[in-house]
């Protein structure tokens, strides 16, 4: 009985690990993944779910509202769209160059480039760097103390430049 429990909850183990939720998914009407990659091109609505696959990379180009939800070392671009949202935990890179509204809640060692977006609001639960050249507003959330402005006078950084 012991040995079947044991077998029953490896089997268990390996479907999650193997599972659906291990590979990166999206949904919209342009939206396609192939391994680690999921990209959008036009489209109303592109939503990627990285899920616990490794180096994640996401794309929406021109989509009217693109969500990107990744746990760590993933990258997402959004760039030319409407409403861009992003949530990742550590290390992760997300660009929403020339976006309308860019909206992203990143854990430690975050990069996030809003150059030319219409706004960009970053929540920051760790050490990252936000670059906001020619954003019409940029406002930075850190987890600990205000967000100082770095020496190029357009990135703001929670835990130093």
């Amino acid at each position: 009985m012991m040995r079947g429990l044991v077998i029953f909850a490896t089997a268990v183990v390996l479907a999650a690990a193997c599972g659906p939720s291990a590979q990166p998914t999206c949904t919209g009407a342009t939206c396609a993944c192939n391994g680690s990659d999921c990209a959008c091109v036009g489209g109303a609505s592109c939503d990627v779910l990285c899920g616990i696959f490794p180096r994640c990379n996401a794309s929406c180009t021109a989509v009217s509202s693109c969500n990107v939800e990744c746990r760590d070392d993933c990258t997402a671009k959004c760039n030319a769209g409407d409403t861009c949202t992003m949530q990742c935990a550590n290390n992760c890179s997300y660009d929403c160059t020339g976006s309308k509204t860019c909206t992203a809640d990143v854990g430690d060692d975050a990069n996030v480039d809003c150059t030319g977006a219409g706004s960009c609001t970053v929540s920051c639960a760790g050490s990252c760097k936000v670059k906001c050249a020619n954003a019409g507003s940029c406002d930075v959330t850190c987890g600990s103390g205000a967000p100082t402005t770095c020496s190029d006078g357009t990135t703001r950084a929670c835990g130093g430049c």
